[in-house]
């Protein structure tokens, strides 16, 4: 059974009504456990919009984030649908010089600076494993580098996909509906 959900970008968006989205949003480590990550569960996409609602982006302290808190978090939802996929937006790159060579403020300032000890190589082996789909949506170039150590560490079996909405953050509801219209994750 198809039913219309509200529009992205103008036009009406279908989906089918087994659907289930959830909500991972990471701020940075200075914000305190409190508020660095939000969580939804996987659940029905009325339950993903009440809770989006709330959602503030807020805080930070310095240019990196906590993505692979994030990402850590995205992993451990309870994926059990047959098609997996983890939409991210990002607009700065995670805390270590490894995703961005140093030129942004970073707090946290080493080659692998997780102050909880969170491995990039870890947590894409965990999606891996879960068989999810990476989708990247880059809304700065200040994310390139990150992303270039998301693939060689995934390698080639790892299914990464990238929108280039670079500047353009109001078009990603675009890019999402093309996801999830076109069926360009299904391999």
């Amino acid at each position: 059974m198809l039913t219309n959900c509200s529009k992205f970008g103008g036009t009406p968006v279908r989906y089918e009504s087994d659907v289930r989205v959830a909500f991972v949003g990471y701020r940075d480590h200075c914000d305190g456990e409190r508020f660095r990550l939000e969580r939804l569960d996987f659940g029905p996409v009325d339950a993903f919009r009440s809770f989006l609602r709330s959602v503030e982006a807020k805080g930070g302290g310095d240019d990196c984030e906590d993505v692979l808190g994030g990402m850590a978090a995205a992993a451990r939802l309870s994926w059990r649908r047959a098609n997996r996929c983890l939409v991210h937006v990002a607009d700065m790159p995670a805390h270590g010089r490894r995703f961005h060579r140093g030129y942004l403020t970073d707090d946290y300032g080493g080659d692998e600076a997780e102050p909880h000890g969170i491995r990039v190589e870890d947590v894409i082996g965990r999606l891996k494993r879960k068989g999810v789909d990476y989708c990247f949506c880059k809304i700065t170039r200040d994310t390139d580098l990150m992303i270039r150590v998301f693939k060689e560490v995934g390698g080639e079996d790892f299914k990464m996909r990238q929108g280039r909405k670079e500047g353009r953050p109001n078009k990603f509801l675009d890019f999402l509906q093309t996801l999830v219209t076109s069926g360009s994750l299904n391999h």
